[in-house]
């Protein structure tokens, strides 16, 4: 998994990536602690909780929860904590889009994350864990 050692998964429940990602947690085939936030901002605030501590942590979200996390991001790589977040390419609500397209990662390209690109479906679930 995408935080194989990770002893944190934080995460807002609002995809189906985070969604399977409980179910590995609860049926014990990733050995974490997972925890349920409020919102993407707190999701990313506990992993930094989390790094803070010497925990190793992960979670993941796209589009809006990604801009949600906005405030975060600069301080998370500005403390240089090797944080894991996964990142579905959706495009930016305006008002309402669920297309795929990379307006949300690009929007945060300067605020210091390393970001990798995966060409297929197999290449995502082959980092993702």
């Amino acid at each position: 998994y995408a935080g194989v050692g990770a002893a944190l998964v934080s995460a807002y429940d609002n995809g189906v990536d985070l969604e399977r990602l409980s179910e590995f947690v609860f049926n014990g085939e990733l050995d974490s602690k997972l925890i349920h936030v409020e919102s993407e901002h707190s999701a990313i605030s506990a992993l930094y909780g989390a790094y803070a501590t010497g925990v190793r942590g992960f979670t993941a979200t796209s589009s809006q929860g990604l801009a949600y996390m906005h405030e975060i991001l600069p301080i998370m790589s500005g403390a240089r904590f090797p944080a894991v977040m996964a990142v579905a390419n959706r495009a930016l609500s305006g008002p309402l889009n669920i297309w795929n397209d990379h307006s949300d990662a690009v929007s945060e390209r300067d605020q210091g994350w390393i970001q990798l690109y995966c060409e297929s479906n197999q290449e995502a679930f082959d980092r993702y864990l």
